[in-house]
C-alpha cells in the first residue's frame, strides 16, 4: 500500500475535508458534498456494494483501497471502512495515488 495515500488523508483530515464511518458518509453522498468515496479493502460486503450503489447513483467515484484499520489510522481515528473526501483536489491527488488517473 502506498505511504503516500495514507499521507494524503491524514492532509485531508487536518483540512477538514474528510468524513469517516458509514451514517456520515452516506449523508455526505446523498447531500451531494462528496468528491471520492473511499472503501476498506476489509469492508463487508453488503457495505462495499451499498456504498458502490449509492456513489454511483450520485456520479461519485469510488476507490477500494488499504484496510479499515489503516485507513482509520491515517485520520487518526479506530478503523474505519469507508471515507468520503469533500474537496475536489484532494479527491484528484488521492486516485492519483491509489493508481487511477481521473479528474474528479
Amino acid at each position: 500500500m502506498s505511504q503516500r495515500f495514507y499521507s494524503l488523508l491524514g492532509f485531508c483530515r487536518a483540512a477538514g475535508k474528510v468524513c469517516a464511518g458509514y451514517n456520515t458518509c452516506e449523508l455526505a453522498i446523498k447531500g451531494d458534498r462528496a468528491r471520492l468515496v473511499v472503501i476498506a479493502e476489509d469492508g463487508a460486503p453488503n457495505t462495499k456494494e451499498y456504498f458502490f450503489q449509492l456513489a454511483q447513483h450520485r456520479s461519485v467515484p469510488v476507490v477500494v483501497y488499504g484496510t479499515s484499520e489503516g485507513l482509520g489510522r491515517a485520520i487518526g481515528k479506530g478503523k474505519r471502512v469507508v471515507l468520503c473526501i469533500l474537496d475536489r483536489h484532494f479527491a484528484t491527488s488521492l486516485l492519483r495515488a491509489a493508481g487511477e488517473e481521473a479528474e474528479c
